[in-house]
């Protein structure tokens, strides 16, 4: 639950920041929150099991927990509905088949560093 929260607040201050830099033509927060994430999933899980030893427990903490409440699907699939109910819908579309390719690019990245970072 705390590791939880943590994640949720970091995505939150992502968001904020996002806004205060005035990226609006995309949701940037959740965009960089789950482009993050999925790169910190994909090393994380590799790194957790194979090169740290981590327990079980301490890879549900940090793979569901933490990087659970960072990244949202939810979120996502939200601003895309909105934005093609306000007429945006190439937006939506850029929107949907950016984050769909370079959050499994991320993944594919954080995973594939991981394992030479492990040698």
């Amino acid at each position: 639950m705390v590791a939880g929260g943590l994640g949720v607040l970091l995505r939150y201050g992502l968001g904020r920041a996002a806004l205060s830099l005035q990226w609006t033509s995309l949701p940037f927060g959740t965009l960089m929150a789950n482009l993050i994430g999925c790169f910190l999933i994909g090393f994380l899980s590799w790194m957790l099991a194979n090169r740290w030893a981590a327990s079980e427990q301490m890879q549900i903490i940090v793979l569901t927990g933490f990087l659970g409440g960072f990244t949202t699907f939810s979120a996502f699939s939200l601003e895309a509905i909105n934005m093609f109910q306000s007429g945006l819908e190439v937006r939506a579309l850029l929107y949907i088949a950016l984050k769909v390719f370079f959050c499994i690019l991320m993944c594919l990245l954080g995973l594939v560093l991981a394992k030479q970072v492990s040698g």
